[in-house]
């Protein structure tokens, strides 16, 4: 992978590699807390729910579920990734956070 030696602005065309990065880093930081049952709650979640394992229902359900005390550790794998992705790109750009259930890289 090539990545961009420094960070592009808001709607290049590489502008979607950081947070991709920043998903697949999500999972480098659930595999050093959790081990190899990683592995197969990442893919349970992938093989049970298909495309909708990513989905965690946008900025509204985070509010929701975070006025029910959940925590980052009530949503699957996946939702955890996409979290972070829109977290940041977010912060790349002042827009709602929105869960796609589509993925495009």
């Amino acid at each position: 992978m090539n990545l961009p030696g420094q960070l592009v602005p808001p709607g290049d065309s590489l502008d979607y590699v950081m947070p991709w990065l920043i998903h697949e880093l999500t999972h480098a930081w659930q595999y050093q807390h959790i081990g190899w049952t990683y592995i197969l709650r990442a893919l349970s979640a992938q093989f049970r729910y298909g495309a909708a394992a990513y989905d965690f229902g946008g900025e509204a359900n985070l509010v929701k579920c975070r006025q029910e005390h959940w925590t980052i550790k009530n949503f699957n794998l996946e939702q955890q990734g996409e979290i972070a992705r829109c977290y940041y790109a977010c912060q790349r750009r002042p827009t709602r956070l929105t869960s796609r259930t589509s993925r495009t890289y």
